[in-house]
């Protein structure tokens, strides 16, 4: 007993659906052979049968001259877990006198008919002989299918599938993927260090684009039916795209995640939204596009990449599993960075020991240096170096170092840009330091003088 889900041109080559009848020719190069989508449930046991909807054909030379009134026999067998649905058909250039199945046919993997040669003069070697499938044949793996043509001189030669007058064997249909799945260069910008790292560099500093990318079903690629897949053959409407990576900064001006921060051209905004994932419902659509963040221009964007998920839900008679979309994009900024993770607490606050940051330009490059002032409670405030006490510019000169840089400065000038600010709030009185330059590299020494002022301690 068998389960069947038809195949259209298991032994042909036509990928539409085209009234026009078309063969593949058993040449032993494969190029005629059709695909099936690898998503499509075989039910390796009952069966599942793929429908002859558009009229294919298997073509194969005669190969041997039949004489005026003899009989032949024919044997055409399919190889790979596959037999023939219904009863096939067969059909000469030149017409045979008679043809009839002599064994096999519907149900088997194999057909024998019985043919003879035309009345007038016989039938000529370079005739061509065509099969069809009538409704499709049944398969029982995904393993790609294989016809073999042969011509018997006698009924017993052809049963026992012995030596033959000629033959051809050629692939007929295999299974390829009914998806198609493309990840292209984004284009991202960097993130401007200059900014402390709240926006993109270049004229739109606010957006970026964050991945270029398109699902979609697969061209000459068949379904079950013999029409061309489609998503909705594969997926159902619960299918997602998400995207992993870092929205924090996508933020309305309340400082709320705002879907409308993050969307793809031609979809739209984002469904769901979090910190840390975007979410778009797209069911059976298809996509090619490309993803957008804008950001509040205040807060920090994280240097982080994205990654993509085609979150699946299959479909009837599918077995298509999530698919991983890998890195979309890296974000990174147009500068070096350096932390600073240990920062005493300032004696204004009732720290004890003095405490010193030194920053170095280890490039060849002069340019600019700032930092963001972070408490325990993850707050921040921004600065350039020279909102600090004792620094007259911003900018740091090529493998030059700043002086010592007390902590006490650094969190005064912090309280002057934010009066909200303060480190005794967190519980923990501690601050953090992350120093940028816009140039390549750079690092940050963290000095703690004792209170003899006889000793000091480093630290990272």
């Amino acid at each position: 007993m068998y389960k069947k889900i038809l195949l259209s041109s298991a032994i042909a080559v036509a990928l539409g659906t085209s009234g026009f009848a078309q063969a593949i020719t058993l040449d032993s190069d494969s190029t005629d052979a059709i695909s099936y989508a690898s998503e499509i449930t075989v039910d390796g046991t009952s069966g599942t049968a793929l429908a002859n909807s558009t009229n294919q054909e298997l073509a194969a030379p005669l190969g041997f001259r039949i004489a005026a009134g003899a009989n032949r026999f024919i044997r055409i067998d399919l190889g790979a877990d596959a037999e023939f649905d219904g009863t096939p058909t067969i059909v000469n250039s030149v017409p045979f006198q008679t043809d009839n199945i002599a064994a096999g046919g519907a149900g088997e993997s194999f057909v024998i008919f019985e043919v003879t040669g035309t009345s007038t003069s016989g039938n000529a070697p370079a005739e061509t002989v065509t099969v069809t499938p009538s409704t499709g044949i049944t398969v029982f793996s995904e393993s790609a299918v294989t016809a073999t043509y042969a011509l018997f001189e006698t009924g017993a030669a052809a049963a026992n599938a012995g030596t033959s007058l000629s033959t051809k064997t050629d692939t007929v249909y295999k299974f390829a993927s009914g998806l198609a799945t493309d990840v292209e260069d984004a284009s991202e910008k960097e993130i401007d260090v200059a900014t402390n790292s709240t926006e993109f560099t270049t004229a739109t500093v606010t957006d970026s684009p964050i991945a270029a990318l398109s699902i979609g079903a697969a061209s000459g690629v068949l379904w079950t039916g013999g029409s061309a897949v489609t998503l909705s053959d594969m997926v159902t409407s619960a299918t997602t795209l998400e995207v992993t990576g870092d929205f924090s900064a996508a933020l309305d001006v309340n400082g709320v995640l705002d879907v409308t921060k993050v969307n793809l051209v031609n979809y739209g905004n984002v469904d769901t939204l979090t910190a840390t994932k975007a979410t778009f419902d797209l069911g059976t659509a298809a996509l090619a596009s490309v993803l957008t963040m804008t950001v509040d221009g205040t807060s920090t964007i994280a240097p982080i990449s994205y990654t993509g998920l085609y979150n699946v839900t299959a479909a009837s008679n599918s077995d298509l599993a999530d698919k991983d979309l890998g890195t979309l994009s890296t974000l990174s900024k147009n500068g070096a960075t350096a932390n600073a993770n240990l920062v005493l607490t300032p004696s204004t606050e009732g720290g004890v020991f003095k405490n010193f940051i030194r920053v170095s330009n280890t490039s060849s490059i002069t340019g600019d240096v700032f930092m963001r002032v972070y408490n325990d409670l993850g707050e921040s405030v921004p600065l350039d170096l020279s909102d600090i006490e004792g620094q007259s510019s911003n900018e740091l000169i090529k493998n030059g170092s700043t002086a010592l840089i007390s902590v006490d400065a650094i969190y005064a000038a912090a309280q002057t840009k934010d009066s909200t600010f303060e480190v005794s709030g967190s519980g923990r009185n501690k601050l953090r330091l992350v120093i940028e330059g816009n140039f390549t590299t750079l690092s940050a020494d963290n000095v703690s003088v004792s209170r003899d002022n006889q000793s000091f301690s480093t630290f990272q």
